[in-house]
């Protein structure tokens, strides 16, 4: 598939290193994993690959393009995180306030990756950078699909939101607090039960040990 290193940005012996690659694969992906990583909205990997491009005098040039990727588990491995998770879930953590979490996390990525675009439409203005027709198509499609994002947005003003809102997580609220309670009732079911079972073996203890001494009399 390709190779990776470590680092925030690939450097220019990079493309040196992936013509090594081509000779087992045609187009290796290149692999930039950022060790230093604090961003938690991010991943700490970008992906790239290698192609030529036609410079100002004419010359060929080979330099790294950007791809999309992203970062999956097999089915054990996504199972074990589950277990994990669960462990360790925080259970006054109510399902909207953590999808509403993951929402607020996700429009800040989003955020992130507009204020890239615009830092990069701005070097192409002021003539810091030079004008790719690709980068600029696929600018265009992702612009249109930032305005049906935003056209799709609900009214946040509408009472009849908040109310619905407010419902549900009195609703799921209502639901935590009985399971809770649930699990607080059969614990303590389990604990008088472990006694009880600990006191009869004592005694069946004791009786046995009488025995024994009446025997030996």
């Amino acid at each position: 598939m390709g190779w990776y290193a470590t680092g925030g940005k690939f450097k220019s012996q990079d493309i040196l290193i992936n013509e090594l690659f081509r000779k087992y694969n045609p187009t290796p992906v290149f692999i930039v994993v950022d060790v230093e990583h604090q961003n938690e909205i991010d991943l700490p990997t970008e992906a790239y690959i290698a192609q030529e491009e036609i410079g100002r005098e004419g010359s060929v040039i080979k330099s790294f393009f950007h791809i999309e990727s992203s970062v999956a588990a097999y089915e054990p491995e996504e199972i074990g995180v589950e277990h994990l998770l669960r462990e360790i879930k925080d259970i006054s953590l109510n399902s909207i306030e953590s999808n509403i979490h993951s929402k607020v996390q996700a429009l800040k990525g989003l955020s992130g990756k507009i204020e890239g675009i615009r830092n990069y439409l701005a070097k192409v203005r002021e003539g810091k950078m030079p004008v790719n027709n690709k980068v600029m198509g696929v600018l265009q499609v992702s612009l249109y699909a930032i305005q049906e994002i935003v056209n799709l947005l609900p009214n946040l003003n509408s009472e009849e939101l908040l109310h619905a809102y407010s419902a549900k997580n009195n609703d799921l609220m209502f639901s935590i607090y009985v399971c809770a309670m649930a699990r607080s009732v059969l614990a303590l079911h389990t604990l008088l039960f472990i006694n009880k079972r600990d006191e009869e073996e004592k005694k069946e203890e004791k009786k046995e040990e009488k025995k024994d001494d009446k025997k030996k009399k």
